[in-house]
Protein backbone atom coordinates (compact mmCIF):
# COMPACT_ATOMS: atom_id res chain seq x y z
CA UNK A 1 0.00 0.00 0.00
CA UNK A 2 1.43 3.29 -0.78
CA UNK A 3 0.96 6.81 1.03
CA UNK A 4 -1.64 9.58 -0.76
CA UNK A 5 0.92 11.65 -1.57
CA UNK A 6 3.41 9.02 -3.04
CA UNK A 7 3.85 9.12 -7.06
CA UNK A 8 1.95 6.35 -8.72
CA UNK A 9 3.05 5.29 -11.97
CA UNK A 10 1.48 6.12 -15.29
CA UNK A 11 -0.93 3.63 -16.59
CA UNK A 12 -2.98 3.42 -19.49
CA UNK A 13 -1.49 6.25 -21.62
CA UNK A 14 -0.24 6.66 -24.79
CA UNK A 15 3.57 5.66 -24.81
CA UNK A 16 4.80 9.16 -26.06
CA UNK A 17 2.38 10.91 -22.97
CA UNK A 18 4.57 8.32 -20.72
CA UNK A 19 7.89 9.20 -21.74
CA UNK A 20 6.91 12.93 -21.24
CA UNK A 21 5.20 12.48 -17.73
CA UNK A 22 8.57 10.43 -16.90
CA UNK A 23 10.72 13.76 -18.56
CA UNK A 24 8.69 16.38 -16.31
CA UNK A 25 9.88 14.68 -13.43
CA UNK A 26 13.70 14.46 -14.84
CA UNK A 27 15.98 17.93 -13.40
CA UNK A 28 16.39 19.90 -16.27
CA UNK A 29 18.86 22.27 -17.36
CA UNK A 30 17.71 25.11 -19.68
CA UNK A 31 20.90 26.23 -21.15
CA UNK A 32 18.85 28.93 -23.72
CA UNK A 33 17.35 25.67 -25.01
CA UNK A 34 13.03 26.27 -24.99
CA UNK A 35 11.67 23.80 -22.97
CA UNK A 36 9.23 22.85 -25.73
CA UNK A 37 12.06 22.03 -28.00
CA UNK A 38 14.07 19.91 -24.98
CA UNK A 39 11.04 17.74 -24.91
CA UNK A 40 10.58 17.69 -29.49
CA UNK A 41 14.20 16.27 -28.90
CA UNK A 42 13.40 13.62 -26.34
CA UNK A 43 10.33 12.26 -28.03
CA UNK A 44 12.50 12.15 -31.69
CA UNK A 45 15.34 10.60 -29.40
CA UNK A 46 12.87 7.69 -28.29
CA UNK A 47 11.85 7.32 -31.99
CA UNK A 48 8.93 9.73 -32.30
CA UNK A 49 7.73 11.79 -35.24
CA UNK A 50 7.08 14.94 -34.05
CA UNK A 51 5.99 18.30 -35.95
CA UNK A 52 5.21 21.56 -34.08
CA UNK A 53 2.68 23.45 -35.61
CA UNK A 54 1.50 27.03 -33.74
Amino acid sequence: MTSPGAAQPATGLEPAITTLLNFSFQPLQTEGDDLLQQSVALLESQGYAVRLTM
